[in-house]
């Protein structure tokens, strides 16, 4: 195996007082260390919502698994990574096109250095998960009374609504009925 660093095998004689003899033997192999893998990482996720709203969740923190810690990070594809002293950050840099209406299965993987608490040092990579935005709407329902004649003089209902991260659509448009 390729993670055999070495491997020796001793063998043992073992005789009693009547001359019977038993022969063993004993093994010894010394395997390369393996650091973790995307799984052993903490769960890393940021929101859509966080480019539009403000609310910062469009950025994250990235966290080592326990007993390491993070050396550098690369291959951020939609977004940008930040170590602010020891401190390594990942912010959503813009919307990302989502397979189909709010489904949660993009992946931003990055390539992550750890160094062990041992002195050694491992290349793997993580994932940050992406989750998509979708539009709101909402009415704020208000009471209004009409008479015969009358001229309606305040709206019934106000429409409120956000596109979120991913902007309008090339027409968007909305009916009353």
């Amino acid at each position: 195996s390729e993670n055999i660093l070495v491997a020796d095998v001793f063998s043992f004689n073992v005789k009693d007082h009547d001359g019977d003899v038993v022969e063993k033997k004993l093994t010894i192999r010394i395997e390369k260390p393996v650091g973790p893998g995307p799984e052993d990482f903490p769960s890393a996720l940021v929101r859509e919502k966080g480019l539009f709203s403000g609310d910062g969740s469009n950025t994250c923190e990235l966290r080592a698994p326990e007993g390491y810690a993070i050396q550098g990070v690369s291959g951020a594809q939609y977004g940008a990574v930040a170590n602010n002293n020891g401190v390594w950050t990942y912010t959503l840099s813009a919307a990302v096109a989502h397979p189909a209406q709010g489904e949660d299965s993009i992946q931003d993987v990055l390539q992550v250095v750890l160094h062990s608490s041992v002195g050694l040092i491992y290349r793997t990579s993580m994932a940050v998960e992406i989750i998509d935005d979708i539009p709101a709407i909402s009415l704020q329902e208000q009471e209004v009374t009409v008479f015969a004649g009358d001229t309606l003089e305040k709206p019934a209902e106000s429409l409120f609504w956000g596109y979120g991260a991913d902007g309008p659509a090339e027409s968007s448009a909305f009916s009353v009925n």
